[in-house]
């Protein structure tokens, strides 16, 4: 069986290193974009386990990202999805998400792999969601 593969779009290169560091130490595979646009373009090219999302990329946000993938037909809207953000919880509150389903920055190793072990647990134990 192979690893689970989940997508991670954030802008922020530093943050895509380290996530990449951490999801490989927990033996996932995964693909890295800088944007929403090629969030949604990898999405079409492949299904993926788990999708993390950065909050505020500077062309579509992960959120819109979501609601988009959710809209299409062809993409899978059942896709368990986790916001990366640097807001704050208020800030979060506003715009409707759930603090359970964001991963804050700075990336915290324990908090990250807590938090994608808890949105990945029905693929690693082979469950329907």
């Amino acid at each position: 069986m192979n690893a689970p593969l989940l997508l991670v779009a954030d802008d922020c290169r530093t943050i895509r290193v380290i996530a990449q560091r951490y999801l490989d130490a927990m033996g996932f595979r995964c693909v890295m974009v800088e944007n929403g646009i090629q969030a949604l373009q990898e999405a079409k090219r492949q299904r993926f386990d788990a999708l993390l999302l950065d909050l505020q990329m500077p062309d579509i946000d992960g959120q819109d990202v979501v609601n988009l993938i959710g809209k299409s037909k062809e993409l899978n809207c059942n896709t368990p999805h986790l916001f990366i953000s640097s807001e704050s919880e208020l800030e979060l509150s506003e715009r409707g998400i759930a603090i359970e389903s964001v991963i804050r920055k700075p990336l915290n190793q324990n908090q990250f792999q807590t938090s994608v072990r808890r949105a990945t647990q029905c693929v690693n134990e082979e469950q329907p969601c």
